[in-house]
């Protein structure tokens, strides 16, 4: 599942609290060619639709200048609500922005925003924020593994892919402890009846054959077993630090570059 903070707050890749010398590095380089300057803006709620029972699409207007990179978060300032940080759930360019939120019953930080953007159809916000989108094109194939709300993050990077026209390989590996964690399922279902180069792999508990191990060890298990051209691919991990390292070291073994692994845990928890 998407990495939750000690407070309990769920929600589409949480990234939890930074030390202040990373959260400037969340905010980019003037230098980066696709930079995207960081703004402070009203977003103008539209749509709230639920997409699981504990998972809710939040839609919202935007200025028609405002960009970010396909895999950039934001954070929405809910009075309140410290560290209210989501992924931007939709690829630039459509004129909205998206939100998946998970809250729980017991997520009492999560429900407060829930309960805020139910109340209000504005929220202020700051975006966008994170390093982890692909720099340009990549020259081999994109394999995504995705834990739980970890998706929204990984839905934007596939329709940017979508909408660029990438041609190599894209495979989206989606793991859960059962099939309702994969939360929004039909949609790579229909990418990949659209899209050639789409492979998805979803993995929960009763949706693949043998003894069960969790979905962390079934994603990387899954991983091992097909066939990537890993010194050539680039490989994005959305969700928590054990996830990431663990199908970091996973590729990097079979040759995968760590110049081409992208994941936000290597800002907000860096190894060593």
């Amino acid at each position: 599942m998407a990495r939750r903070n000690p407070a309990g707050m769920g929600h589409g890749h949480h990234h939890g609290p930074c030390r202040e010398s990373t959260r400037r590095r969340y905010l980019g380089q003037s230098g980066d060619r696709r930079f995207c300057k960081v703004s402070d803006i009203t977003l103008q709620r539209t749509a709230i639709e639920p997409l699981a029972a504990n998972v809710h699409r939040a839609r919202f207007s935007i200025p028609e200048a405002l960009t970010w990179q396909a895999g950039q978060y934001l954070q929405l300032k809910v009075p309140g609500v410290a560290d209210a940080f989501f992924s931007i759930a939709c690829a630039p360019g459509r004129g909205e922005l998206e939100l998946h939120i998970e809250a729980h019953p017991e997520q009492t930080r999560a429900c407060a925003v829930m309960d805020w953007l139910r109340q209000h159809d504005q929220v202020q916000a700051l975006l966008p924020l994170g390093r982890c989108y692909l720099p340009e094109l990549p020259e081999g194939e994109v394999v995504l593994a995705v834990a739980g709300t970890g998706f929204s993050q990984a839905k934007a990077i596939c329709e940017d892919l979508f909408a660029r026209g990438f041609e190599h390989p894209v495979t989206l590996y989606w793991g859960g402890r059962t099939l309702e964690d994969l939360y929004w399922k039909a949609l790579p279902e229909q990418w990949q009846s659209a899209h050639t180069n789409f492979a998805f792999v979803p993995l929960a508990e009763g949706a693949i054959e043998g003894a069960w191990e969790g979905h962390h060890a079934a994603l990387i298990s899954a991983m091992r077993c097909d066939r990537h051209d890993w010194p050539r691919a680039s490989l994005v991990a959305c969700g928590s630090p054990n996830l990431a390292y663990g199908v970091l070291d996973a590729a990097a073994a079979c040759g995968l570059s760590e110049a081409r692994f992208y994941s936000d845990v290597l800002e907000y928890a860096p190894r060593g």
